[in-house]
C-alpha cells in the first residue's frame, strides 16, 4: 500500500481505536507524523518549518507528553517544549506577552542586566523585552507567562539570604522483565518495536540510523536491552520513559531552558574574595561540561558580594558543579585553580 494511503488510514482511525493502539511511525515526514500523533494522543503538537519534511522513526505505547516529545525530538534531531512544539532554534515558541514591573534587588546583590538576559534569552525573542532603570534599579519585562515565572524564580533565588541548593537527581529506572520479547528480530526497527511493546517505553531512532540494520540478540529485561544496544555500537539513552537509539550521545531533548533549575551555591567554605569567585566560575565553564554553558537559558556566574555562584542548568549538571566545588575544598582552592590553568 502506498505511503499516502497508509497515512490516510492512520489519520482516519477513530479516536477511541487510536487511543488503545501502539502508534508506530516508519519514515513519515515530521509534519505529517505530528498530525497523526496529535490525533492519537489528543495533544496539540507543532513542528518547526525546518523539520517539516524530515523522516521520523518512532514507537509510542502511551499518551504521555514527555515521552512523546522526547521520541519526536530524538527522531527529528530537535528539542521539544512543554507546549508540544518541536524546535530547532534557541528561542521557545511565541506566546502572548504581558508587561510586569519588578522591584530592585537587595543592595548586596550585584547582578547585571546582561546576566539576567542570558537566563531569559529563550523567552526574549522580539517583541518581548527586558529593561532595568539605572536610577531606581527596578525592572520592567514584557514576557510570556513562562518567562515571567523564570524571572520571578531568578530574582527570588538572588534575593534569598541563604544559598539555594539544587533539586535532587531522579534515580535510574529499575530493570523491567521482557517476557514477550521475540525470539529473534531481523532488523533494528522490529527489535525496537518489540522492546516498546514489552517495556511500555517509547522508542525512537535518531536521524541517520538505518531501521533495517541488523537487530541485537533477544534479551530478558530492559537493562539487558540497553547493554545489547551498546555492545552493538549504538548509544542508548532513556529519558522521560523514552529510549533514544543513536550513533552519538543524545541527552534529554526537552528544551534546555524548560528543564533548567536555578541554584545559588555558597563558596564561603573555599575562602577568597570576589576575584576568587570569578576565577572559580571561569574555571568551571572551561573544565566542567563546557558545551552545557552554551545551551539557551543556562549559565554559571559569580555573584559579587555574596561569595556564591549562580548556576542555571539541569539538576545533574548542578550536582556536577557541587562535586567540583567539593573537590576544590578537599584539595585547596589554589591547587584546584592551578590545575585548570595547565
Amino acid at each position: 500500500m502506498p505511503v499516502g494511503c497508509l497515512l490516510a488510514l492512520l489519520l482516519a482511525l477513530p479516536a477511541a481505536a487510536l487511543a488503545s493502539e501502539q502508534l508506530v511511525c516508519r519514515g513519515f515526514p515530521a509534519e505529517i507524523a505530528a498530525r497523526a500523533v496529535s490525533q492519537w494522543s489528543e495533544l496539540e503538537l507543532s513542528v518547526a518549518a525546518e523539520l517539516a519534511q524530515r523522516p521520523l522513526w518512532f514507537v509510542l505505547p502511551r499518551r504521555d507528553l514527555a515521552a512523546i516529545g522526547q521520541a519526536l525530538a530524538v527522531a527529528s534531531g530537535s528539542w521539544w517544549s512543554d507546549d508540544g512544539a518541536l524546535l530547532v532554534a534557541d528561542e521557545l515558541a511565541p506566546a502572548p506577552l504581558s508587561v510586569r514591573a519588578y522591584g530592585a534587588l537587595p543592595r548586596n546583590v550585584a547582578v547585571s542586566e546582561e546576566l539576567v538576559r542570558e537566563v531569559l534569552a529563550p523567552w526574549l525573542a522580539p517583541p518581548a523585552g527586558l529593561a532595568q532603570d539605572p536610577l531606581s534599579e527596578t525592572w520592567t519585562a514584557s514576557l510570556p507567562r513562562a518567562g515571567h515565572e523564570r524571572l520571578q524564580a531568578l530574582f527570588s533565588a538572588l534575593a534569598g539570604p541563604a544559598p539555594r541548593p539544587p533539586a535532587l537527581v531522579q534515580p535510574a529506572e529499575p530493570a523491567l522483565p521482557l517476557p514477550a520479547f521475540p525470539a529473534s528480530s531481523a532488523h533494528l526497527a522490529a527489535w525496537a518495536a518489540a522492546l516498546a511493546a514489552g517495556s511500555g517505553w517509547a522508542v525512537a531512532l535518531a536521524p541517520g540510523l538505518d531501521p533495517r540494520a541488523p537487530a541485537p540478540p533477544p534479551v530478558g529485561d530492559t537493562a539487558a536491552a540497553l547493554a545489547a544496544l551498546r555492545r552493538a555500537g549504538y548509544v542508548a539513552e532513556l529519558h522521560h520513559r523514552c529510549l533514544g537509539i543513536a550513533a552519538a550521545p543524545l541527552g534529554d531533548r526537552r528544551h534546555p531552558a524548560q528543564r533548567a533549575a536555578i541554584a545559588v551555591l555558597a563558596l564561603a567554605q573555599l575562602g577568597g574574595d570576589d576575584e576568587a569567585a570569578l576565577a572559580i566560575a571561569a574555571t568551571l565553564r572551561r573544565r566542567l561540561r563546557p558545551e552545557c554553558w552554551r545551551l539557551p537559558g543556562w549559565t554559571i556566574a559569580a555573584l559579587r558580594g555574596r561569595r556564591a555562584l549562580l548556576v542555571v542548568a539541569d539538576p545533574p549538571t548542578i550536582h556536577a558543579v557541587l562535586e567540583a566545588l567539593e573537590d576544590a575544598d578537599r584539595r585547596g582552592l589554589s591547587a584546584w585553580l592551578a590545575e585548570g590553568e595547565r
